[in-house]
């Protein structure tokens, strides 16, 4: 498996069969309930500090709500044994010791319930700092269904313990959000740090091959998904239990000239900031046009924060000036209805009509009900 970052775990104790095995892992706190997720992949944003005695991993983050949870690809960690007590944890791109400037590798301390304990220690010029890392217990948030992890210093349990769930195809699940319906079904988009397969029926996985003038090429991708290849796919159903994805340990076939792009944080809360501004004139997000499948540019509502890309979807990459809406093969009046379409007189591709008498600034318009190129 392609290698995304490296965080060695030493045990004091022999782990468990269950986390002996090579894997994909959901972590899962005892007390809580909440999943651990990293949202912030900015080093930035993470500081170690043995002098003051301070930790801050804030960036990774928790969440109770098993239909976010179910869908995002930040809670899905991959656990490889090196041996001799040993591992690697890869997702999104980076870990807690990439983040925190390789000064905090950790510790994984079994429990006798079966859990484990995250306790890591940091050495800097002959002084060193312990901490577990633990779900906020108390919470700082407003919502007590989204927390961050603290580091501390103190023995106890609480919010220190941690249950390793295999990722599977059952009930921990990952699978995709289906949020746009055409005529024809329901599309959703994945960006993800690892490879996979589609896992339901009735799911095909797509990239976008071209883009010209008013219309996109998309082009199937069978097999495996390879790590880091924003995808569409046509779902089974609007529910991501009926749209299970399977991630998976070999790599598939890169894809080229593929014009979607994604990132992988939207982030804006407790002093950490990361995430990546929508431009207009560049970009297009999935969504529907007349019933068809179509790019669109977005509004306030469609993004994070009102300004911002959501994380793990897919978006279209567009050269400036490029329509407000793109459909697959292109045919340039989607945006139009049938009444407007039989209408005298010249339309805008919004459907706004062009009064009579003015001189309409070079553009695509509807003439008449037939397509018209003004230079």
């Amino acid at each position: 498996m392609k290698k995304i970052f490296t965080l060695i775990l030493t045990a004091t104790f022999a782990l468990t069969a269950s986390a002996q095995e090579d894997g994909f892992y959901r972590i899962k706190n005892t007390q809580t309930g909440r999943y651990l997720g990293i949202e912030d992949t900015n080093p930035s944003n993470y500081s170690v500090s043995v002098q003051s005695g301070t930790v801050n991993v804030a960036g990774v983050r928790t969440h109770a709500d098993w239909k976010w949870v179910s869908t995002a690809p930040s809670t899905v960690i991959y656990v490889e044994s090196l041996g001799d007590g040993k591992f690697d944890l890869i997702a999104q791109g980076t870990s807690i010791y990439e983040l925190s400037s390789h000064k905090l590798p950790i510790s994984l301390i079994p429990q006798s319930d079966g859990s484990y304990q995250f306790y890591g220690t940091a050495v800097y010029q002959g002084m060193s700092i312990s901490k577990y890392l633990q779900d906020n217990v108390d919470g700082a948030d407003d919502d007590p269904d989204e927390c961050f992890v603290i580091a501390d210093d103190k023995p106890g349990k609480g919010g220190r313990n941690w249950n390793l769930i295999p990722v599977t195809t059952g009930d921990n699940y990952i699978g995709i959000e289906a949020n746009v319906k055409t005529d024809d079904g329901y599309w959703g988009s994945i960006y993800a740090g690892f490879p996979f397969e589609l896992a339901s029926e009735g799911m095909t996985a797509y990239y976008v091959k071209a883009v010209s003038g008013d219309g996109f090429t998309l082009e199937k991708i069978s097999g495996t998904i390879p790590t880091e290849t924003p995808v569409i796919v046509k779902c089974a159903s609007n529910n991501p239990a009926d749209n299970k994805i399977k991630p998976v340990t070999t790599e598939g076939s890169k894809v080229s000239e593929n014009k979607l792009g994604a990132v992988y944080c939207s982030l804006y809360q407790i002093g950490h900031i990361n995430m990546t501004n929508y431009n207009k004139s560049t970009m297009r997000i999935l969504g529907s046009s007349n019933g068809k499948l179509a790019f669109v540019k977005a509004t306030a509502d469609d993004l994070f924060e009102g300004q911002a890309l959501w994380e793990n979807r897919a978006y279209l990459n567009v050269p400036a000036g490029s329509p407000d809406v793109l459909v697959e093969g292109g045919t340039g009046i989607t945006t139009i209805n049938a009444q407007e379409a039989k209408s005298e007189g010249t339309y805008s591709l919004t459907g706004v009509r062009i009064q009579e008498g003015s001189t309409p600034k070079a553009g695509i318009y509807i003439q008449n009900g037939k397509k018209v190129v003004i230079k």
